[in-house]
């Protein structure tokens, strides 16, 4: 099945709209093709999966959405509505992939040995030098009660778990928000308000919009508030237990 970007985009949008209800940001207007999944949406890695699942079964085959989302091998951070549809186009308009049973057995060749660099102390030293160091200031007073702190590795279902604890009513389980690297939210904004990191910063805004509630520019409005108050236990500013 294939069609014109405008009918692919409206396809898009439509499945965008049916997994609108997971979703903390609501748009001031309709989906366009400048519209950014992460930082207009707040699309996480479950919702990008849930959406690309839907959109290769609405066309029915699969579109090795890695190359777009990994194109130089590393995550992208954010992608456009209008970048996605051209992608998809992209892809209705290649000649449709040879199923793997059907492509002639491969000719065995000679094995050959890759040699595999053995991880060393020095590696090690040189990959912690590249780790910047963050030093904060010891937190004394009263400790707050009824608090989870859920520690995962990246790429490990936590944001999955955070769904699922976010499901339960007397449950807030709010998106990662990059607070305990930091002494003040203004060293934070100077860390990560960048081009390559913004996006990092949306959680404590999507923590604000469902607490308060507020909109997403009365949020931010709040964050830059606190980012120039500095204050000095930002645990205390924001409720992000699992309480």
């Amino acid at each position: 099945m294939t069609g014109s970007e405008e009918e692919i985009q409206a396809i898009v949008g439509k499945l965008i709209d049916e997994i609108a209800d997971d979703l903390d940001f609501d748009l001031d207007g309709p989906i366009s093709a400048q519209t950014r999944l992460v930082k207009d949406l707040g699309l996480a890695s479950v919702d990008f999966i849930q959406l690309i699942v839907a959109i290769e079964q609405h066309f029915g085959r699969k579109m090795k959405f890695h190359d777009l989302l990994m194109p130089d091998g590393a995550y992208v951070s954010d992608l456009t509505v209008g970048e996605l549809v051209t992608f998809v186009d992209s892809k209705l308009k290649a000649p449709e992939p040879v199923p793997e049973a059907a492509k002639p057995a491969a000719v065995p060749t000679s094995v050959s040995t890759v040699s595999v660099p053995v991880i060393d102390p020095a590696m090690v030293a040189a990959f912690r030098a590249k780790t910047p160091i963050r030093i904060c200031p010891s937190v004394s007073g009263a400790k707050r009660l009824r608090t989870v702190f859920v520690l995962t590795s990246p790429r490990s279902g936590s944001t999955l778990l955070r769904i699922i604890l976010a499901g339960h009513p007397r449950l807030f389980a709010p998106p990662e928000l990059h607070l305990l690297d930091y002494a003040d939210l203004a060293q934070r904004k100077a860390a990560l308000g960048n081009a390559l990191n913004e996006h990092l910063l949306t959680g404590t805004l999507r923590a604000l919009m469902q607490l308060t509630p507020c909109s997403l520019e009365e949020a931010e409005a709040t964050m830059c508030r606190y980012e120039e108050q500095q204050p000095p236990r930002m645990t205390s500013t924001f409720c992000c237990t699992n309480c």
